[in-house]
């Protein structure tokens, strides 16, 4: 019951590109959000999860977009992750998150973290590399609803001071440093 109040209060609040003042998120909404994936994930190993899916989409959509190049995880499957770029001529160097050095994070574009399976150390690990990144980089966290626990740890993120562009899309969070731009959050229709 109280996911689907949580997912009716986020329905009423989100937003698709109207209504937004921000040109970095208007353009994400506007042209990211709106790349076709579906036949990239029709073909993926991801097909079978209806949450796999969405986060694969999400994933293929941003690398597309900004054309990311590197791509830092702590996803446990990153050889199927590699494998769907590759196969669709997407170059995008995959890097597991706990075998990278924190110094190269400095050039990191995107970084793709999952609650799925964390536990408190991963958490803190996440807050490490928020500090090790450079101010353009975007983090993408995947589960941000999967448990109170979560929710919390999401809210704490989202309070940085240092973190000044942070997005709900539900199932996902999407944050940056942004120092250009005012701190603000938003509640965006995915």
């Amino acid at each position: 019951m109280k996911r689907f109040v949580e997912f009716i209060k986020y329905t009423w609040k989100a937003k698709g590109r109207h209504g937004i003042h921000s040109p970095f998120v208007y353009d994400l909404v506007d042209r990211c959000f709106q790349i076709s994936m579906n036949d990239m994930i029709q073909s993926s190993p991801f097909r079978t999860k209806q949450q796999g899916k969405k986060s694969l989409r999400l994933l293929l959509q941003l690398v597309k977009y900004l054309e990311v190049s590197e791509l830092v995880s702590n996803y446990p499957h990153l050889k199927d992750l590699k494998s769907v770029l590759e196969a669709h001529e997407l170059n995008c160097t995959v890097h597991q998150l706990s075998a990278m050095d924190t110094t190269a994070l400095q050039h990191t574009s995107l970084v793709y973290f999952s609650m799925e399976n964390t536990n408190n150390s991963d958490f803190e690990a996440l807050q490490i590399v928020i500090k090790r990144l450079n101010e353009q980089t975007l983090i993408v966290v995947d589960g941000i609803r999967k448990t109170a626990e979560n929710q919390q740890d999401w809210q704490k993120i989202i309070s940085l001071d240092s973190i000044h562009f942070t997005a709900d899309l539900y199932s996902f969070g999407m944050l940056s440093k942004r120092p250009q731009q005012e701190k603000e959050h938003f509640v965006l229709r995915y």
